[in-house]
């Protein structure tokens, strides 16, 4: 299969103790995925994740140390997308976690 990646910009961190959830609309991610995020102002925010819990437009994360909220900077997620050896898959049965 062909692969490529796809990277998305994360329109916010924010955190509550040692959660911080991650605002990406339409992310397609489900609890128990990992994800990797690059880019924060806040070292703690970059680094590979499991996702604790997801909804539509958001997700979260464990952080280890009490960064500061919200995050700063471009944080940014790269997805791996593997092309489905059939034409009639839809982009989600596409896409895997880097």
């Amino acid at each position: 299969p062909a692969i490529g990646t796809i990277t998305m910009q994360v329109y916010g961190i924010v955190r509550g103790g040692s959660v911080a959830t991650v605002h990406l609309p339409s992310h397609g991610y489900v609890a128990g995925d990992y994800v990797t995020i690059s880019g924060s102002g806040q070292s703690d925010y970059n680094g590979t994740f499991a996702i604790v819990s997801a909804s539509t437009n958001a997700f979260t994360i464990n952080v280890v140390n009490p960064p500061t909220t919200p995050g700063t900077g471009t944080a940014m997620i790269v997805r791996r997308a593997v092309q489905a050896w059939t034409s009639t898959a839809t982009i989600s049965q596409r896409l895997c976690i880097v």
